[in-house]
C-alpha cells in the first residue's frame, strides 16, 4: 500500500480550513488561549507548507530542511 504523501496533506489541510471557516477569526482557542483561530490557521497552514517543500524537494538533511524553514515568510502581523 503506497500512501500519496502530498495528497494526504492536502487533505488535511482542506479539513482544517472548513472547520476554521466557520469560526470568528478572533475567537480564542481553548487549548492555548493566547492564540486566535486565525493565529491556529496561519500555524498549521505553515506547517503543511514545510512538511509539503520537505517532501516534494526531497530534502534529506538538517541544513535542507532548516533552508526550507527559514524561506517560508514569518506570519504578517
Amino acid at each position: 500500500m503506497s500512501i500519496d504523501a502530498i495528497a494526504l496533506i492536502d487533505e488535511e489541510a482542506e479539513r482544517l480550513s472548513s472547520a476554521l471557516a466557520a469560526l470568528d477569526p478572533a475567537q480564542q482557542v481553548p487549548t492555548c488561549p493566547e492564540w486566535t483561530a486565525a493565529d491556529l490557521l496561519w500555524h498549521l497552514t505553515e506547517v503543511h507548507e514545510f512538511w509539503a517543500r520537505i517532501l516534494t524537494e526531497r530534502a534529506t538533511t538538517d541544513t535542507e530542511a532548516m533552508a526550507i524553514e527559514e524561506s517560508i515568510p514569518p506570519r504578517p502581523q
